[in-house]
């Protein structure tokens, strides 16, 4: 079949900028990226964008048109910027202004245009006017369909509609990929002006956001969920640690002994050993969770918080989308079956969406409030911990100065009687029968002052530490208040 005026025209959407994440290197590639896929040898690598310093505040611009030479083919670039958007306007048309259907292969060579991949998203659309119509138009867009791009249409989900008194079929897949074949008339162009041009792009432009965020969506979504998940088994595993420590306490305080017996001091033993190590362990979960929980729940308000710009781009995109839609089929007399389909699960995606964030919003407050638990958990073992502590190092200040004063006492009073009684050794030794006489000199000596340290030193020593015991119990018997005052 002959086809007049055919054409291939590319329109790639490259993202700018984005809210927090500057990628205006990323953007300014596109540019070489398709001096690259076109094989152009005098292709300028500066950047038509950088090079007419575009304003961030025009919301669309469209700069001057470039045309070359690509092999028989000619071939017309028009860069432009919308909105957040770098966009391309690339054209490939023949000499001659018509083309047998089964030389379609020469308007793409090597699939060139398809190899651009922008980071929104790009469609390829193909225009003709067939000089009669056909047996079945959509097997003739298919035919067409798989000569340009080079692939099965069945991989693709497909769709129809007019324009222009004309037939148009969709092509798209999830990979981005978006082809629309347009079988117009002598009569399509009369209505192709600028205005209509405007809503060309802005509603392709809208539809490829609409994708884009919703794809962008899907990956945010699944690491939250992922984060949430990650979280949740945190808290089971410190609820785990709580419910293993409570059974084993409780099996083990149900086997207690006779009191003052050496089973119970035995099972005391092993009572405030099992109490450390699952303070330990208690203690361990806690500090990973405290670790961990901070990094994990940053992330998860991260991605609720993209989640959340995401909805706000797929409702704004969607309302952009609506409109353009309407306003090329007002304009072309036509009817976008396929752009209303697309219309429709965009609304559902946009519910998707936000039921998503509803899921997900409760868990940043209740994950917060398990910290702050946990850090308040950490702050009383903590707490119990210095006063235990304290509590040791008061018991162990007691012990020593009773050793101190038993001593003291000790040798004190043996000193004394030495002084006052010289004549004790003397008087045991004739109760218990001993020589002393017969003794060595120093065996005599030690003999008296063991006389001494026994007789006088030692009742005087546990008196002393009898009475220090009483004192301190008296001492600690008494009211915080008065214990300050005397002090």
């Amino acid at each position: 079949m002959l086809l007049k005026n055919p054409s291939l025209t590319l329109y790639a959407f490259q993202l700018c900028s984005s809210l927090g994440n500057t990628q205006e290197a990323d953007a300014q590639s596109l540019w070489p990226r398709l001096g690259e896929a076109l094989g152009l040898a005098n292709w300028s690598p500066q950047s038509p964008w950088v090079a007419a310093e575009c304003a961030s505040d025009t919301p669309y611009q469209c700069l001057p048109m470039q045309s070359f030479t690509h092999g028989e083919r000619n071939l017309a670039v028009m860069p432009l910027v919308l909105h957040d958007l770098y966009a391309l306007d690339v054209t490939f048309t023949l000499p001659q202004n018509h083309l047998d259907s089964s030389e379609l292969a020469r308007l793409h060579p090597d699939f060139c245009l398809s190899r651009l991949q922008a980071s929104v998203g790009q469609t390829l659309l193909f225009y003709a006017e067939p000089d009669s119509a056909p047996e079945s138009w959509p097997t003739l867009a298919q035919a067409c369909f798989q000569t340009l791009s080079g692939q099965a249409s069945s991989a693709f989900v497909q769709g129809s509609g007019s324009l222009g008194g004309g037939q148009v079929f969709e092509y798209s897949d999830e990979q981005k990929q978006h082809w629309l074949i347009w079988f117009g008339t002598e009569n399509t162009v009369s209505f192709i002006d600028a205005d209509f041009n405007y809503h060309w792009l802005h509603w392709l432009a809208s539809r490829h956001k609409l994708a884009f965020a919703w794809g962008e969506s899907r990956v945010d979504n699944r690491e939250a969920r992922r984060r949430y998940a990650d979280l949740e088994q945190q808290i089971a595993q410190l609820q785990q640690v709580a419910v293993t420590e409570s059974g084993q306490l409780s099996a083990l305080e149900q086997t207690v002994p006779a009191a003052r017996t050496r089973q119970f001091r035995a099972w005391c033993k092993k009572h405030a050993i099992l109490k450390k190590q699952i303070e330990k362990k208690r203690l361990a979960a806690q500090k990973a969770m405290v670790h961990d929980t901070p990094t994990r729940l940053l992330e998860l308000t991260q991605r609720i918080r993209n989640l959340g710009d995401h909805a706000i781009s797929l409702e704004i995109n969607q309302e952009n989308h609506a409109r353009h839609v309407a306003e090329i089929e007002t304009r072309a007399q036509g009817k976008l079956d396929f752009a209303q389909d697309f219309q429709k699960r965009a609304r559902q995606r946009v519910q998707q969406l936000q039921a998503d964030r509803r899921f997900l919003e409760p868990a940043v407050p209740l994950f917060e409030q398990t910290l702050r638990s946990i850090h308040s958990s950490v702050e009383i073992n903590t707490l119990e911990h210095l006063h235990q502590m304290e509590a040791d190092e008061y018991r162990r200040q007691e012990d020593l100065e009773m050793v101190v004063a038993f001593i003291a006492s000790l040798l004190e009073a043996t000193a004394i009687s030495v002084k006052v009684d010289h004549a004790l050794p003397h008087k045991l030794a004739e109760v218990f029968s001993i020589h002393v006489e017969h003794l060595p000199v120093y065996a005599a000596q030690l003999f008296g002052i063991a006389t001494h340290l026994v007789v006088i030193g030692l009742p005087a020593a546990l008196l002393t530490v009898f009475l220090l015991m009483l004192w301190q119990k008296h001492r600690d018997a008494r009211p915080p208040s008065s214990k300050n005052a005397h002090e």
